[in-house]
């Protein structure tokens, strides 16, 4: 038979050993955890311009140019993400045909893009997991300008950020001189 004395004792030893694994655990979720930025701090990432046909936008510079030839005063750029395989296409032409996107459409209503209204939908296949936005029927100088983000379905909440980034950024000039320009942009 245990006594109190003993008792006691097994009691206490259990109470000081609860503590010590409740402080373990509470020392390794902070080290696991990051600080949360305080609301004071500015984020700067570096960001390119991306210039030409008469369109300008803004991109992550950590992304690769694959600049493709196109007739003069036209665009036609894939930039590409290459760590989480996000491809952004931007495109012009005197007509445009719209093509066709395998998956379902969950999202289409108006936009406007640098001060000209176009239409805006996303599509999802859930066969293939990918995701697909485009913003499109945006007319400039006689031209017709799209935009379109690919990427893998687990990648969407970060394609909805790049995706709203760059269409915020867009802008349509008359004569604008063409090139990249990598700069620091503050968000």
């Amino acid at each position: 038979m245990v006594t109190r004395k003993t008792l006691f004792i097994l009691i206490a030893l259990g109470a000081i050993l609860l503590v010590a694994v409740c402080g373990v655990v509470f020392f390794l979720i902070q080290k696991i955890t990051p600080p949360a930025p305080t609301g004071g701090e500015k984020i700067v990432t570096a960001q390119a311009k991306y210039i030409k046909g008469g369109a300008a936008f803004f991109y992550p510079a950590s992304w690769q140019v694959n600049d493709i030839p196109a007739s003069p005063g036209m665009i036609s750029v894939q930039v590409v993400d290459p760590e989480d395989s996000i491809v952004l296409v931007a495109s012009s032409a005197e007509k445009m045909s719209d093509s066709e996107v395998n998956g379902t459409l969950v999202r289409e209503e108006g936009i406007t893009v640098g001060g000209i209204a176009g239409k805006e939908r996303r599509w999802e296949n859930m066969k293939s997991q990918t995701v697909i936005f485009r913003a499109d029927d945006l007319k400039f100088e006689e031209k017709q300008y799209r935009f379109e983000l690919f990427g893998a379905f687990s990648r969407k909440v970060k394609m909805e950020r790049v995706w709203d980034a760059i269409i915020k950024s867009v802008q349509f000039e008359k004569g604008i001189k063409e090139g990249i320009i990598a700069t620091p942009q503050k968000q």
